[in-house]
């Protein structure tokens, strides 16, 4: 039976989660935030969210709606994307807004072909001219060492070697084989062209289509081709502009 004449407060003595510094700034921050009405807005009026990531520290951007109401009686909703490293003093990333971040991918994903085809395809050509000289290398080494078993054996059968010289032998050969296996395994596939046209029909769909879409439809492409936006807005007077660092595909 619960006895309320024997319950007690003792200081804590254990390691705080946080240190108290930042925790002073998280209620600070809520503070400042009791006046304005802070929601999550729908899913679909959020499509960005879970794809684009804070430029400064990668951190996935959380997303938030400030309802005002305007002249006419009217409710308006400012979606908003912030770095959860920012809240807690750990990022000065700045805030930016819904339709900035819209603009800067529309633009990014406009000029793209211009911003990346030609140095990524003149170091993809270099690299793929790398891979192929160790690919064959790799395979060279493998074979002489298989064609070193078989000799190994041959000699053990015609009682050139004993037991206990075949299998010394023969765990060295293998050994080295097994290793260039492994690096060969490790190697990049051949580049894949179908995976290069899947990004244009991508970029050409973007293009064609995205103004066209209702928000559902723009989560969903997203979620389908898109893999990381890598987003940071820079200050320019008043103003914070957004810039696309960097798109990532999925590959198909």
């Amino acid at each position: 039976m619960d006895n309320k004449a024997e319950y007690f407060e003792a200081e804590g003595k254990h390691e705080p989660i946080i240190s108290e510094e930042v925790f002073n700034k998280v209620q600070n921050k809520i503070g400042r935030m009791k006046g304005k009405t802070m929601t999550k807005r729908p899913k679909e009026d959020n499509y960005f969210s879970g794809t684009i990531h804070c430029g400064l520290c990668e951190a996935k951007l959380i997303t938030h709606g400030e309802y005002k109401v305007n002249k006419k009686g009217e409710t308006i909703v400012n979606g908003n994307y912030t770095c959860p490293n920012r809240i807690i003093g750990m990022c000065s990333a700045a805030t930016f807004s819904h339709r900035k971040a819209e603009a800067a991918f529309v633009e990014y994903m406009n000029d793209i072909d211009d911003m990346t085809a030609p140095d990524d395809t003149e170091e993809r050509s270099e690299q793929d001219s790398i891979n192929a000289m160790l690919r064959e290398e790799y395979e060279t080494a493998i074979a002489k060492l298989e064609k070193k078993e078989k000799d190994i054996m041959a000699l053990y059968i015609n009682d050139q070697l004993t037991f206990p010289e075949y299998t010394q032998m023969i765990r060295i050969v293998t050994n080295e084989k097994n290793a260039y296996l492994d690096q060969l395994n490790a190697m990049p596939t051949e580049p894949n062209e179908d995976v290069l046209l899947v990004v244009t029909d991508i970029i050409t769909n973007f293009r064609e289509n995205w103004q066209l879409l209702t928000n559902a439809e723009k989560l969903q492409f997203l979620q389908n081709y898109i893999e990381k936006i890598t987003a940071v807005a820079e200050k320019d007077g008043h103003h914070n502009i957004v810039k696309i660092l960097k798109v990532d595909f999925y590959n198909h």
